[in-house]
């Protein structure tokens, strides 16, 4: 009796190991945050707001999307065949500090750190072409991912953002004033 009675304890003691071990994993498979699981400063989590906002969208329909990340010998085509699109649109996702010290000609600024910035995103027409960047391709990145899930049409990100831009002595523009820069500026949406 006393073998039977150590054979359970030792089975229940490996059953228990296995039920934690389980669980542990589980636990920790959904609390890991998944590649496009990013998170700006203030612990907004990217993805998951831009699903809440692209859920009605992603309902209505799904368009055909382009999502890239383009060198800057790229972005410079991509530019001179778009000089005259209206629904061409370049997003410069910097704060205004670093927007002012020099940007793209005709790049419109949303900060990427402001709290209405993904409101700001989701406001944009879904159907034109975008090219986006930031200082270094980071919040540019994640830009583009916030945008997939918003079902936006045509987006391309600039890899190594203006900084590798102004590597290759490319323009940039300078504001010359305060107003300058508030009118290139896209609006906050509160």
């Amino acid at each position: 009796m006393r073998k039977n009675h150590k054979k359970q304890a030792i089975l229940g003691t490996f059953a228990g190991v296995i039920t934690i071990g389980v669980l542990l994993a589980f636990v920790s498979k959904s609390e890991a945050p998944t590649k496009t699981e990013q998170k700006q400063p203030n612990n907004q989590d990217v993805s998951t707001n831009a699903s809440n906002y692209s859920q009605e969208s992603t309902e209505k329909s799904m368009t055909p999307l382009i999502s890239k990340a383009i060198l800057v010998e790229e972005a410079v085509q991509l530019l001179e065949q778009n000089s005259t699109n209206p629904d061409f649109i370049i997003l410069d996702v910097r704060t205004q500090e670093e927007y002012g010290t020099g940007y793209i000609k005709n790049a419109k600024n949303i900060d990427f750190y402001s709290a209405t910035f993904l409101t700001s995103i989701d406001s944009l027409d879904r159907s034109k072409k975008y090219l986006i960047y930031c200082r270094t391709g980071n919040r540019s990145n994640q830009t583009l991912e916030a945008m997939k899930e918003l079902n936006f049409k045509e987006i391309y990100d600039l890899t190594g953002g203006i900084t590798e831009w102004t590597k290759q002595n490319l323009p940039i523009e300078v504001p010359k004033n305060e107003t300058e820069k508030e009118q290139t500026s896209l609006p906050t949406i509160n």
